[in-house]
């Protein structure tokens, strides 16, 4: 686990509740590019084993984005763990990705041109952007 609490919170949170896929979580963290100080990334683990944990070092140990490992010994459930992704998160924004989805080519800097350009809260679903704006 690496967890940088006095760095500035990034703009974006990447969170992602995962369950014994070490393989399709591997092409999720492949598919967050670039991997920079604007993001962090967030793995909340329920898996019954270390394989999770093992790719998740591997994938990011020289990274320079902030990211965070966490396992749950004991499990929790699918809700709580999806839950703990989002307390842990310190960004302005967050994004839950399972670990078995993948972001397309060029997703992120999408998704971060949409936040970077926005005054408003927003919300991203998929490839949909909705916008709330405040009633005053």
């Amino acid at each position: 686990m690496i967890n940088n609490k006095t760095s500035p919170p990034p703009l974006l949170s990447i969170c992602i509740p995962a369950y014994n896929r070490p393989k399709l979580i591997q092409r999720t963290l492949n598919s967050i590019e670039p991997k920079n100080r604007e993001i962090e990334i967030i793995i909340c683990d329920n898996s019954t084993n270390d394989e999770t944990k093992e790719v998740v070092q591997k994938s990011l140990k020289n990274e320079t984005c902030t990211w965070k490992y966490f396992k749950n010994n004991p499990s929790i459930s699918p809700t709580e763990n999806h839950n703990k992704c989002i307390k842990l998160a310190r960004g302005r924004y967050i994004y839950i990705i399972h670990d078995d989805d993948y972001l397309l080519p060029g997703g992120l800097q999408l998704i971060l041109k949409h936040l970077q350009a926005s005054k408003h809260k927003v919300i991203m679903f998929g490839i949909k952007t909705v916008t709330i704006t405040e009633e005053t």
